[in-house]
């Protein structure tokens, strides 16, 4: 990536996290999650190829790796949120192959082709979901890792569906992370989450953090 296609990522994602993480309530704004469905929709089917224009695979991935190398012990079940066509999916299923891994998003588009793309692979099936983040159909404690890459997160819904010592991770791939360090760890901090890290990776970074007994639910 050029050095001012990657200032203008950086600047553009650093402004979008803290504006998520400090007005949470915009998200659940319903202009705004109609305009979600309808952008990433129509990107659908090119959304692989503009990934790999952003930067390599290192790049894009590289937060996501640093996140779930601190993760303590394999999970057994994975919820990734606003997967879109699967980019941390399937990292995550190559890493925890016996994993039951549930790939959501506002947008059946995405989906589909993520689904047709887990077909071409002799991974253990995945299980897709078409629903909203804020909203999730799941139960307390469902999960031991949830994650979300590159998206805003709705870390209530996340922390909700999370079990008790089960690892929370926000991974951006660009990102001032000084920046959106504060207010990050104060929201976080706020629900009740333990061991929670900021970390630098590449020309993005990490946020991993574990559900207390005492968490929020």
């Amino acid at each position: 990536m050029s050095p001012l296609r990657m200032f203008l990522a950086k600047t553009a994602a650093t402004r979008l996290i803290r504006i998520s993480f400090s007005r949470p309530g915009l998200l659940e704004n319903p202009a705004f999650l109609k305009l979600m469905e309808r952008v990433f929709s129509a990107m659908a089917l090119a959304y692989d190829r503009l990934w790999e224009r952003m930067g390599t695979e290192a790049e894009i991935l590289g937060p996501l790796a640093a996140g779930l190398s601190r993760v303590v012990s394999p999970p057994a079940s994975v919820l990734d949120l606003a997967c879109g066509t699967g980019l941390a999916t399937f990292h995550v299923q190559r890493l925890y192959p016996q994993a039951c891994i549930v790939a959501a998003d506002l947008s059946e588009r995405m989906l589909k082709v993520l689904w047709r793309k887990a077909l071409g692979t002799e991974q253990r099936p995945l299980q897709r979901l078409c629903c909203h983040s804020g909203a999730l159909p799941f139960g307390l404690s469902s999960f031991d890792l949830v994650l979300t890459q590159n998206a805003p997160p709705y870390l209530e819904e996340m922390v909700r569906v999370l079990r008790p010592g089960g690892t929370l991770l926000l991974a951006y791939s660009f990102v001032r992370a000084a920046a959106v360090r504060e207010v990050i760890q104060k929201r976080c901090e706020g629900l009740g989450l333990a061991a929670l890290e900021i970390v630098a990776a590449g020309p993005g970074m990490a946020v991993t953090a574990r559900k207390s007994n005492e968490a929020l639910p």
